[in-house]
């Protein structure tokens, strides 16, 4: 790591950091792909999110995403201009990681059959409870005392139901996945099943985009 950089291998070490994609959700949906567990938000966003990401860096490192790692080298300048310690440019953005082999969501590989179908954000967040917890169930120790279903009741309660909250919501759940030793692969395919649900729900407008 250098100062405003951060390398795929420390990204990978670290099961992640809070990982924002700072790409317009319509270019992170556009078969490039995405990391899991990587939250969308435009750096005007998490510029006018100053006093929780200062409260976040005091226990983690915070690294932002784009395409190359320009963007994201800049928005990391500008956060750092403000006072936000601790935040990095994934070096190489998506392509770099992309490169190395590393699994991405979002990259059009879902047979529509897997896609939950729908009726509105509600019944989206039992798809995703019961998607996330059956995951949890093979995944985790047997003397794990960690209670997902507690988790996701607690994101998505907060989580607007929107496309863009209900994204974010799912990338969360993914983040903490990922930190308890999940596999990305399994992990990848959860995620896109409930982002195709989402975009589906946001065409037959029974979602707001915002």
């Amino acid at each position: 790591m250098d100062d405003l950089t951060i390398s795929i291998e420390e990204v990978i070490r670290q099961r992640p950091a809070p990982t924002f994609d700072l790409r317009p959700l319509e270019e992170r949906d556009s078969g490039m792909g995405f990391i899991p567990g990587a939250t969308w938000c435009s750096t005007e966003g998490l510029l006018a999110r100053i006093d929780e990401l200062v409260a976040v860096t005091r226990a983690s490192s915070v690294v932002l995403v784009c395409l190359s790692g320009r963007r994201s080298d800049d928005a990391a300048q500008r956060l750092r201009d403000r006072g936000v310690p601790r935040v990095y440019s994934l070096r190489g953005g998506i392509l770099a990681w992309r490169a190395a082999g590393h699994p991405v969501c979002g990259t059009g590989d879902i047979d529509d059959a897997d896609v939950p179908d729908l009726e509105d954000a509600e019944a989206f967040v039992v798809a995703i409870r019961s998607c996330f917890v059956a995951e949890w169930a093979q995944n985790s120790a047997d003397d794990d005392a960690f209670n997902p279903v507690e988790l996701v009741q607690e994101v998505f309660a907060r989580a607007p139901r929107t496309r863009a909250g209900l994204v974010a919501a799912v990338d969360e759940v993914a983040r903490v996945a990922w930190r308890r030793g999940h596999p990305l692969a399994a992990m990848v395919k959860n995620v896109d099943r409930m982002h195709a649900a989402l975009q589906r729900l946001a065409r037959r407008g029974g979602l707001a985009e915002g």
